[in-house]
């Protein structure tokens, strides 16, 4: 027998079977979305850090004064860097030829498209390589601006001159700036083109790979670090430093936390 407080409970829940369909039918609902959302957490986060490493990552980046072949060298041979490219990144307003609106961007000068290790740029159309006087621009600029491979980009220079850039293929770059929401758009060209663009032949970027476990924030912050350090001992100023893991988008907290 029954006590009498669950004969009246299941008599409730007899007579009320509608409302009682409906908080099985929520409850299950409730079971079922928590389920999506952790295997979607998974997913997302496993893919985020698949498609990031791919791309051999930087696990730390330098925003340097200006540089020449000397400091280059020390780059390279300092201890725990594995692979290492400098850069030179400019911010500049662009328009097409034929429009009166700008847009700001960054343009990253190679020492070689060729010989591209860090960072790698991934060729979505057109030409995968820009000469001298040439561009290569980033996928997402098509947001902001409806342009084609074989049009020109206009510069403005900093003494209000201009300076016209074939632009030679799209590339998708999942690595530079992949740590700032409000980063530009990117443009890639070679070094030789910073004259054209009244700029010095010089870097001003560092972006390195580390030797052991890259995916081990002290380790990468340590050798991070006494590169700074070594640098700055020899007369050049560190504006800011970057670490990141090889295996994990900058993003991914952020994302993850959404």
């Amino acid at each position: 027998m029954l006590r009498p407080r669950w004969r009246k409970v299941f008599h409730d829940l007899w007579d009320n079977k509608a409302r009682t369909l409906l908080v099985v039918f929520s409850i299950a609902v409730g079971v079922f979305s928590i389920g999506v959302i952790a295997g979607a957490y998974e997913i997302i986060s496993n893919d985020m850090g698949i498609s990031y490493a791919a791309n051999n990552p930087a696990n730390v980046e330098l925003r340097l004064e200006n540089f020449g072949e000397d400091i280059r060298s020390s780059i390279r041979n300092a201890n725990g860097v594995k692979e290492v490219e400098v850069r030179r990144v400019v911010n500049f307003r662009v328009r097409k030829e034929d429009s009166e609106q700008w847009l700001t961007i960054d343009l990253v000068a190679f020492e070689s498209f060729s010989e591209n290790q860090v960072n790698l740029l991934v060729p979505v159309s057109g030409a995968h390589e820009a000469n001298e006087d040439e561009i290569l621009l980033e996928e997402d600029i098509l947001e902001d601006m409806d342009i084609s491979v074989g049009e020109y980009l206009v510069f403005e220079l900093t003494d209000g001159s201009t300076k016209s850039l074939q632009v030679v293929g799209f590339v998708k770059d999942a690595s530079t700036g992949a740590g700032d929401f409000l980063a530009a758009p990117f443009a890639f060209t070679v070094m030789e083109t910073m004259q054209t663009l009244n700029q010095p032949e010089l870097f001003n970027r560092v972006f390195a790979t580390v030797t052991g476990n890259q995916n081990d924030n002290q380790h990468i912050r340590d050798i991070g670090s006494a590169l700074k350090e070594k640098l700055e001992k020899n007369g050049v100023t560190v504006f800011r430093t970057r670490f990141s893991e090889t295996n994990k988008h900058p993003l991914a907290d952020v994302i993850n936390a959404v």
